[in-house]
């Protein structure tokens, strides 16, 4: 969908949100994986007897990996780009490891670890990085299989054939990319679903505020309000005995929904600084405040029952292209879809013939629509004008 134009621009935003939460996470469990796998290699060499050199070497290497890790994860906090910097740093460092390990101990044993640092980088759910680490391990095991053959010469086998090995490699890492790209797909569909999801609440939440202003629902006496407040904290203060900190930040926030400028706030309020003010004005509860619209979503979301189990079903998704539809329904429902977009809603103006076009085939509604209907209206738009145009032609007549 990131090849098609936003409907709505917003989205890229709650997208880029949900991207960052879940890539804190993804560097979080990559970071426990290689720390957990440099543990139990120290382990194992202490054990074997390996010389404090070697020991100390690869100690050190896994120990500059995790600090980068953790370094990009702090100043990931205030520039994403430094966390995606560093799924392309750890994943390569850590494959590397893995090349080194294999050539200095010169075990098949340890082919699968290149395996498992392939799959600690798809867990960065990233096309780029995926790419990346494929086209690294092709070109490992061709140096392998090329310069290093003899990791190859099982015991119970002492000819074995390099051509088959190589090709049952390549067949599994083909495997594993084509698996891993089907999941990366589902993650981009939902992260873009769910934003557009988010973007589409807010907007249904404006309308309604704007729908109250007009027929004067919001009759609020915000005085009285701010009172009952006050009077709420002075009787939680008294009842755990501590002092009342809470009048002069109520009063703030009365004096922000009066329309006090920051700047005179902050001239009779000295000890209070431009942030403090900032995060009491989100709790401002007037007709446009984040509170109102956050107990609009809360009273409406109350009035209807949603079963965990529908939350992410086939339904939760808009789409034109349901799996259990029939083409027929399919038919019909781009066919509404298509009458109500050159028709015109309320509030809506009619669509010429190329903003359709650009609608249908640009955007986002690309995506909903039956492959094998788009295709037909995108080879064949004039005909679906043509048409339109007769019928309305008959029905002006």
């Amino acid at each position: 969908m990131n090849s098609k134009q936003r409907i709505f621009p917003e989205v890229e935003q709650y997208q880029q949100h949900l991207e960052f939460k879940y890539l804190v996470k993804q560097n979080i469990f990559v970071l426990l994986t290689i720390f957990l796998v440099g543990i139990l290699l120290l382990i194992y060499l202490i054990i074997a007897g390996y010389n404090a050199r070697i020991i100390f070497s690869l100690s050190s290497a896994f120990a500059l990996v995790l600090i980068f890790n953790i370094a990009s994860l702090s100043y990931g906090v205030t520039d994403y780009s430094f966390l995606k910097f560093n799924k392309f740093i750890t994943s390569t460092s850590f494959f590397t490891l893995m090349i080194i390990l294999l050539l200095y101990f010169e075990s098949p044993s340890l082919i699968p670890f290149l395996f498992l640092a392939y799959v600690v980088s798809a867990i960065y759910k990233d096309l780029k990085v995926l790419g990346v680490i494929s086209l690294y391990f092709v070109f490992t095991i061709s140096m392998i299989l090329l310069n290093y053959s003899n990791l190859f010469d099982f015991q119970n086998n002492p000819s074995p054939s390099y051509g088959v090995i190589g090709f049952f490699v390549f067949f599994f890492l083909l495997l594993l990319f084509v698996s891993t790209y089907i999941t990366i797909k589902e993650v981009k569909f939902f992260y873009n679903e769910i934003s557009f999801s988010k973007e589409k609440q807010n907007r249904n939440i404006d309308l309604l505020i704007d729908l109250r202003k007009k027929i004067a629902i919001d009759n609020h006496n915000y005085d009285v309000y701010y009172e009952k407040v006050k009077k709420v904290f002075a009787d939680f203060s008294e009842k755990i005995n501590i002092e009342n900190h809470f009048d002069e930040k109520v009063e703030i926030i009365k004096r922000l929904h009066q329309g006090d400028s920051i700047n005179k706030i902050l001239a009779d309020y000295g000890e209070y600084s431009k942030p403090d003010v900032l995060r009491l004005k989100n709790l401002l509860l007037n007709e446009d405040s984040n509170l109102t619209k956050l107990a609009l979503k809360i009273f409406y979301f109350n009035q209807k029952e949603i079963h965990k189990k529908e939350i992410f079903s086939e339904s939760y998704f808009e789409s034109f292209d349901k799996s259990t539809d029939d083409i027929e329904i399919k038919i019909i429902s781009f066919v509404v879809f298509y009458v109500l977009l050159k028709k015109g809603l309320s509030g809506m103006k009619p669509l010429t013939d190329e903003e359709l076009y650009d609608a249908i085939i640009n955007t986002d509604f690309y995506h909903f629509i039956n492959p094998r209907i788009r295709k037909i209206y995108e080879n064949n738009a004039d005909v679906f004008n043509s048409i339109i145009a007769d019928v309305k032609r008959e029905v002006e007549q």
